[in-house]
Protein backbone atom coordinates (compact mmCIF):
# COMPACT_ATOMS: atom_id res chain seq x y z
CA UNK A 1 0.00 0.00 0.00
CA UNK A 2 1.79 3.57 -0.95
CA UNK A 3 1.53 6.08 1.91
CA UNK A 4 1.82 9.96 2.02
CA UNK A 5 4.48 11.59 5.13
CA UNK A 6 2.16 13.00 7.19
CA UNK A 7 4.68 14.28 9.91
CA UNK A 8 8.60 14.08 9.36
CA UNK A 9 10.10 11.44 11.66
CA UNK A 10 14.02 11.02 12.66
CA UNK A 11 15.18 7.97 13.91
CA UNK A 12 16.51 8.35 17.96
CA UNK A 13 18.31 5.34 17.26
CA UNK A 14 21.44 5.97 14.72
CA UNK A 15 22.81 2.74 15.42
CA UNK A 16 20.40 -0.25 14.76
CA UNK A 17 20.38 -3.93 16.00
CA UNK A 18 20.89 -6.62 13.77
CA UNK A 19 19.18 -9.81 14.73
CA UNK A 20 19.10 -13.27 13.35
CA UNK A 21 17.29 -16.38 14.81
CA UNK A 22 19.38 -18.01 17.26
CA UNK A 23 20.92 -15.04 18.71
CA UNK A 24 21.50 -14.66 22.37
CA UNK A 25 19.73 -11.27 23.98
CA UNK A 26 19.60 -10.12 27.34
CA UNK A 27 15.61 -8.86 27.88
CA UNK A 28 15.27 -5.32 29.13
CA UNK A 29 11.69 -2.83 29.48
CA UNK A 30 8.67 -2.99 27.14
CA UNK A 31 7.48 -0.11 25.52
CA UNK A 32 4.88 1.89 26.89
CA UNK A 33 4.36 4.05 23.98
CA UNK A 34 4.43 1.27 21.11
CA UNK A 35 2.92 -2.26 23.06
CA UNK A 36 4.40 -5.45 21.37
CA UNK A 37 8.06 -3.99 21.22
CA UNK A 38 11.03 -4.86 24.05
CA UNK A 39 14.21 -3.44 24.82
CA UNK A 40 16.96 -6.26 24.03
CA UNK A 41 20.89 -6.10 24.34
CA UNK A 42 22.93 -8.19 21.88
CA UNK A 43 25.92 -10.73 22.84
CA UNK A 44 27.78 -7.87 21.20
CA UNK A 45 26.62 -5.11 23.32
CA UNK A 46 24.40 -3.32 20.78
CA UNK A 47 20.71 -2.14 22.02
CA UNK A 48 17.61 -1.39 20.74
CA UNK A 49 14.01 -2.25 20.24
CA UNK A 50 13.14 -5.43 18.91
CA UNK A 51 9.35 -6.95 18.04
CA UNK A 52 7.90 -8.83 21.45
CA UNK A 53 6.87 -11.53 18.81
CA UNK A 54 10.07 -12.24 17.65
CA UNK A 55 11.96 -13.09 20.61
CA UNK A 56 11.98 -16.04 22.80
CA UNK A 57 11.78 -16.05 26.17
CA UNK A 58 14.40 -18.39 27.98
CA UNK A 59 14.09 -17.01 31.51
CA UNK A 60 13.66 -13.95 33.40
CA UNK A 61 15.93 -11.44 31.55
CA UNK A 62 17.31 -14.00 29.08
CA UNK A 63 16.03 -14.90 25.61
CA UNK A 64 16.72 -15.63 22.04
CA UNK A 65 16.17 -13.85 18.70
CA UNK A 66 13.26 -16.18 16.88
CA UNK A 67 13.11 -13.98 13.85
CA UNK A 68 15.67 -12.34 11.65
CA UNK A 69 15.35 -8.43 12.04
CA UNK A 70 16.99 -5.19 12.19
CA UNK A 71 15.66 -1.90 14.12
CA UNK A 72 16.89 0.44 11.16
CA UNK A 73 14.16 3.29 11.31
CA UNK A 74 14.02 5.66 7.99
CA UNK A 75 14.20 9.63 8.36
CA UNK A 76 11.42 11.08 6.64
CA UNK A 77 9.98 14.49 5.33
CA UNK A 78 6.51 15.70 4.95
CA UNK A 79 5.16 14.90 1.40
CA UNK A 80 7.40 12.44 0.68
CA UNK A 81 5.67 8.88 -1.01
CA UNK A 82 6.29 5.39 0.52
CA UNK A 83 5.80 2.04 -0.11
CA UNK A 84 4.43 -0.31 2.83
CA UNK A 85 6.00 -3.69 2.73
CA UNK A 86 5.10 -4.66 6.20
CA UNK A 87 3.37 -3.28 9.65
CA UNK A 88 3.74 -4.46 13.19
CA UNK A 89 2.92 -3.31 16.52
CA UNK A 90 2.09 0.71 14.99
CA UNK A 91 5.00 0.35 13.06
CA UNK A 92 5.86 0.12 9.11
CA UNK A 93 8.62 -1.09 7.11
CA UNK A 94 8.36 0.94 4.46
CA UNK A 95 10.91 2.38 1.03
CA UNK A 96 10.97 5.50 -0.14
CA UNK A 97 11.10 6.31 -3.61
CA UNK A 98 15.37 6.28 -3.59
CA UNK A 99 14.97 2.39 -2.86
CA UNK A 100 15.69 3.11 1.00
CA UNK A 101 14.19 0.93 3.55
CA UNK A 102 12.97 1.18 7.28
CA UNK A 103 10.51 1.58 9.73
CA UNK A 104 8.60 4.33 10.35
CA UNK A 105 5.68 4.99 13.20
CA UNK A 106 2.38 4.33 11.98
CA UNK A 107 0.80 7.26 13.03
CA UNK A 108 3.74 9.74 11.03
CA UNK A 109 1.71 8.30 7.36
CA UNK A 110 -0.98 8.63 6.13
CA UNK A 111 -2.99 6.71 2.95
CA UNK A 112 -1.72 8.35 -0.54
Amino acid sequence: MQYVVIANHTSNYPDPIHLTPGDPLVLGQTDDEYPGWIWVTTSSGQAGWAPEAYVHVHAKGQGEATTAYTSRELNTQLGEHLLCLQELNSWLWVENEQGDTGWVPKHTIGPL
